[in-house]
C-alpha cells in the first residue's frame, strides 16, 4: 500500500525499534531490548510486507538479524567473529533471502553475509586496508540476485564499488578526488547500472553523485 516502514536505534533505551504507518497512525514496537542493540539498522520488506532488519549488537559486538514471521520476531546472530556488524546494509533477493554488507571493525574489512536457505555464508569482500576499509556500506542486488556494494575506503581514501560477477568480486575506485566516499547510498537501475550518492570530504562539504553510463 506504499505505507512507510522504519527501523531505528533508540539511544535513550539502547533498543532496536520498528515503526510502520497503518493508514491512520504510527505503530511502534521494540524489536530487541536486551543490552545495547540496534545501531546501524537497515530494513527491507518481503512480499508479505513483513520486515527484515540487520543491525549491530554493541553489547556482544556482533552482526545480528531480525525478521517478523507473522507471529513474532525471530532474532539470530549472523557474524560474531570479532567486533563486526558496523554500518549494516540489507537487501532481500527474489526468494526473500537476506543479503547484508557490513564493516568489520576488528580487521578494517568490508564483509558480506547471505542466507542460502539453510545457513549463513560469510566472506570478506575487500581487505588489506589499515584504516576503515569498507566503512559506510550500501548494498543492492541486481536482476541475477548478485550483490553490488558501495563503500568508503579511508586507507586510500576513495569511494569504492564492488560487485559479484558470478565467479568473483570485481572492485574499483569510483572517486578518489580528495577525501570522498563517506555515507554512501547505492541503487541499481533497470539495466543493473549503479548509481551512488555520497559525501565529499569534510573540507568541501558537498553532496556528490556518481553513476555508470
Amino acid at each position: 500500500s506504499d505505507f512507510p516502514h522504519i527501523s531505528y536505534y533508540d539511544s535513550e533505551d539502547d533498543d532496536l525499534k520498528y515503526a510502520n504507518w497503518d493508514g491512520s497512525d504510527w505503530q511502534i514496537e521494540t524489536v530487541v531490548s536486551e543490552g545495547d542493540v540496534g545501531q546501524w539498522a537497515s530494513l527491507a520488506l518481503d512480499s508479505s510486507d513483513f520486515p527484515h532488519i540487520s543491525y549491530y549488537d554493541s553489547e556482544d559486538d556482533d552482526l545480528k538479524y531480525a525478521n517478523w514471521d507473522g507471529v513474532s520476531w525471530r532474532i539470530e546472530t549472523v557474524d560474531s567473529d570479532g567486533d563486526v556488524g558496523w554500518v549494516t546494509s540489507l537487501a532481500l533477493d527474489s526468494a526473500y533471502n537476506p543479503h547484508i554488507s557490513y564493516y568489520d571493525n576488528s580487521n578494517d574489512d568490508l564483509k558480506y553475509a547471505r542466507w542460502d536457505g539453510s545457513s549463513w555464508r560469510i566472506e570478506i569482500v575487500d581487505s588489506g586496508g589499515n584504516d576503515e576499509l569498507g566503512y559506510g556500506t550500501s548494498i543492492a542486488l541486481d536482476n541475477s540476485d548478485y550483490p553490488h556494494i558501495s563503500y568508503f575506503d579511508m586507507d586510500d581514501p576513495a569511494l569504492k564499488y564492488a560487485r559479484w560477477d558470478g565467479s568473483g568480486w570485481r572492485i574499483e575506485s569510483v572517486d578518489s578526488d580528495s577525501f570522498v566516499g563517506w555515507y554512501t547510498s547505492l541503487a541499481l537501475d533497470s539495466s543493473d547500472n549503479p548509481h551512488i550518492s555520497y559525501f565529499d570530504d569534510p573540507y568541501n562539504n558537498n553532496l556528490k553523485y556518481a553513476y555508470l553510463e
